[in-house]
């Protein structure tokens, strides 16, 4: 009668989700009450990410064995998985209640933790991993996120390496590993750790991500910001946004002061200037970078669609920049199309870039795509119009430049929402 299930646990290894489901279900046929087979069938649901369709089969495991505490981790892991996290945490307590020792359980209170960046409480729930099983992988690597981003990195290199020792081709390890690597400036080690991460799982987006970052880490300009990102990746997602925000006022209250105090003028000015440097790379250093690596035998293998897409239009509108401003230089220098196609063209990638630094699903993609969309086709209408003297074409313009920070502000706040995945 087992025989469905032990060739469902078999795919499941295999990572063959729908035949594994398929054997699960026709198990559960014959056995409705077995809470362990609904949690497979979730997990398989998890793997095909229908995520809605595996949280129904957890809670299906924990209607037939409320005492089940797997059930609950189950739930609790799916939930994670959906950015529902409050939900999330809630399942795991229940599963800790009814086993208190389970490792599991502690990684991915661990999980959690790491997720609201409290760092110390990411290392103490590893630790109490650890405790039940001392040579557990996922705690072990767990904690030495942790310590990275607690700036711990000779201690995270050793818990890597211990991981490492006993499971050469741990890919979540090999991929921590590359990270620390690249938290230390070290990206020619990174590339080697990445490169070894995706020999074992070519599937792996994290070490796929990192490879990239590593490839970029070449170039002088891009590891700056690369220190940038990881500094601010170390708060939770609101202090990240509150950083943001905060700089937001920050420069405007220095425009104020430099109006308000001539003496301080020059300083002040040297400062905004040095700032809307940094910002504007920050921006769009990544489609620049991705423009170069496209000529890279390794990173032309490794761009995606959308990072093609996005250097594509970050290139073109650098590209009619440069031409306005030849024409602008060399041909007439009245020429309003030009005069106003410069700033046009350089501040649009801005833009571009925000809007594919959203999420890749779920209503903040949406909505970042459709202000690119709604910018692009202002600013672009507008230089069309008001170059033939049309009087709309000006108010365009005075649209896109006036709402412009406002919009890379909205942009900013998008990239940290995780909406939940049904």
């Amino acid at each position: 009668m087992r025989q469905h299930f032990k060739r469902g646990e078999l795919l499941l290894e295999q990572g063959r989700w729908e035949q594994a489901l398929e054997s699960f279900q026709q198990h559960l046929l014959e056995n409705p009450e077995d809470g362990h087979a609904f949690c497979l069938a979730a997990r398989c649901y998890l793997g095909m990410e229908l995520f809605g369709k595996a949280s129904e089969y957890a809670a299906a495991a924990i209607a037939v064995t409320p005492d089940y505490s797997y059930a609950h981790y189950i739930q609790s892991y799916i939930f994670y998985s959906r950015h529902l996290y409050e939900e999330s945490k809630k399942a795991v307590e229940v599963a800790l209640e009814l086993d208190p020792t389970n490792p599991d359980y502690f990684v991915q209170v661990a999980r959690l933790r790491a997720n609201d960046s409290d760092w110390l409480g990411t290392l103490d729930a590893a630790d109490a991993a650890l405790r039940e099983a001392p040579n557990h992988a996922d705690a072990q690597i767990i904690k030495s996120s942790a310590l990275v981003k607690l700036r711990k990195m000779d201690e995270a290199g050793f818990v890597l390496q211990s991981v490492l020792e006993t499971e050469p081709e741990n890919d979540y390890a090999l991929t921590e590993l590359g990270f620390l690597h690249l938290h230390e400036g070290r990206w020619k080690d990174a590339l080697e750790a990445f490169q070894s991460a995706l020999l074992v799982d070519p599937e792996s987006e994290r070490a796929r991500q990192g490879f990239m970052n590593a490839l970029r880490a070449k170039f002088p300009l891009y590891g700056l910001i690369l220190k940038y990102f990881f500094w601010v990746n170390s708060f939770s997602k609101h202090h990240q946004q509150a950083v943001v925000f905060g700089s937001a006022v920050v420069v405007r209250a220095l425009e104020f002061a430099r109006k308000e105090y001539p003496a301080l003028a020059p300083l002040i000015g040297a400062i905004l200037f040095l700032w809307r440097i940094f910002n504007y790379l920050a921006w769009t250093i990544q489609a620049a970078t991705t423009l170069l690596l496209r000529c890279n035998k390794y990173g032309r293998g490794l761009v995606t669609r959308d990072e093609i897409v996005e250097s594509n239009l970050v290139g073109g509108l650098w590209m009619g920049a440069l031409l306005c401003f030849l024409y602008h230089s060399f041909v007439d220098p009245f020429t309003i199309f030009c005069r106003i196609g410069i700033p046009l063209f350089l501040t649009l990638p801005m833009v571009v870039g925000g809007a594919f630094a959203a999420p890749d699903y779920g209503w903040p993609k949406y909505l970042a795509r459709a202000i690119l969309v709604v910018m692009s086709v202002t600013g672009l209408a507008g230089l069309f119009l008001w170059t033939w003297s049309v009087p709309v074409g000006l108010h365009l313009l005075l649209f896109y430049f006036k709402t412009l920070g406002f919009v890379l502000l909205l942009l900013s706040y998008l990239e940290g929402v995780r909406p939940p995945r049904e």
